[in-house]
């Protein structure tokens, strides 16, 4: 089974370039410490960036390592550059996306890139959008949960979800900051607790403003295993069944985590299980993180396994980035359906359940069937290896 890593991040060679001679964008340097490079920004953070950022032989041999066959590869959101000028901003963006596609071009088909796009200005990251997935053959775009505050569900923002759902590419939505968050400096808690809980807002948001509602053919892939959606979904089920202020959408809130895609970066079993129960195992999609969490203090290796905590032969989950995608352009995967554990009632009652694998579009095609006496989807090295 092809292994896709849909959370891995990229930085362009370009700017890391320019951090070392002190003239990257927005006043970011680089700088040395312990054996590895850092980029720094003006706002005071910093973050590391081995060549697996921007090299592709370092990518690619980093994949081989993982057991990764495909990445879905995104600029690192420190880099989204929501705070500068907009005009600044947008090329940037143009700039980053040519060298992101070229990229992913020279991969052999092993990457696809989705875009970076000039939030700032919503007419310009229309424009970016179309460009990147009409001209580079990119898949799609990765945003913040927020432009500096303002809400995805704005008019401005909204815009550019409405360009997505046209273009039928799905946004990944990644949460970002340069600078420690408001009451959350202390403890690292600008990312363990601000990076979730801002993806949260923004979905609560785009449900109970009826964004969702208006945007039916929208696909976004949330991170970090949803924030703290999933897991306190009732509470907003309460609250819209009690509550006027939270009335806005059509359904209960529950009903839109179909609408969603969850990365596995929850850094533990229990959650990711959890996650699996209540989002369905075809909602949950394979991410790693770990170019760039492999270089911080602490063990994310260690934390979260060589492999997502549900490949073992008791899980329903797969490891691949359910994508439905139609190709614009040039791309590397062909648009596919997969539906997992579909019944099949045989005559005497007995029911199979099968994995689906179909083109993403009406018509008759051919099937191949297989069977045999093994677990579907479980790799024999996996479930068998004492055989």
């Amino acid at each position: 089974m092809l292994t896709v890593d849909v959370h891995t991040h990229f930085a362009p060679a370009s700017v890391v370039a320019a951090a070392r001679h002190g003239q990257a964008f927005d006043g970011m340097t680089a700088e040395r410490d312990a054996g590895t490079e850092w980029l720094v920004h003006r706002q005071g953070f910093r973050w590391p960036v081995p060549p697996v950022f921007y090299d592709l032989t370092a990518r690619l041999a980093s994949m081989d390592q993982r057991g990764t066959g495909h990445a879905v590869l995104s600029v690192a959101p420190q880099l989204f550059m929501y705070w500068a000028p907009a005009g600044e901003a947008a090329g940037f963006c143009r700039a980053v996306n040519d060298e992101l596609a070229a990229f992913a071009a020279g991969s052999g088909g092993r990457i696809t890139a989705v875009a970076t796009l000039p939030m700032q200005d919503p007419a310009a990251a229309v424009a970016e959008l179309h460009r990147a997935v009409t001209e580079l053959g990119m898949r799609g775009a990765e945003i913040g949960p927020d432009v500096t505050g303002t809400p995805l569900d704005g008019p401005g923002p909204r815009a550019v979800l409405a360009a997505a759902a046209d273009l039928g590419v799905p946004l990944i939505l990644h949460p970002y900051y340069v600078g420690a968050r408001p009451g959350l400096a202390d403890f690292y808690l600008t990312n363990l607790i601000g990076n979730p809980l801002a993806t949260t807002v923004c979905a609560a948001r785009l449900i109970f403003s009826g964004a969702l509602d208006e945007l039916g053919a929208l696909r976004l892939v949330l991170t970090h295993g949803g924030g703290y959606l999933p897991y306190q979904i009732g509470r907003l089920d309460h609250g819209h069944q009690v509550r006027p202020e939270a009335g806005g959408c059509a359904h209960p809130p529950s009903a839109y985590l179909s609408r969603f895609w969850f990365d596995t970066v929850t850094h533990a079993p229990g959650p990711l299980r959890f996650l699996a129960d209540s989002a369905g195992a075809d909602h949950v999609v394979y991410g790693t993180l770990v170019v760039l969490y492999r270089h911080q203090s602490h063990d994310h290796e260690r934390e979260r396994g060589s492999r997502p905590p549900l490949a073992r032969p008791d899980s329903r989950y797969k490891r691949l980035w359910l994508s439905s995608v139609r190709p614009c352009g040039r791309c590397y995967c062909p648009a596919m359906v997969i539906e997992w554990d579909v019944p099949i009632t045989l005559d005497d009652w007995l029911v199979l359940r099968a994995d689906v694998f179909r083109p993403d579009g009406p018509g008759q095609h051919p099937v191949l069937l297989t069977y045999g006496p093994y677990a579907k989807g479980l790799a024999f090295q996996d479930g068998y290896a004492d055989q």
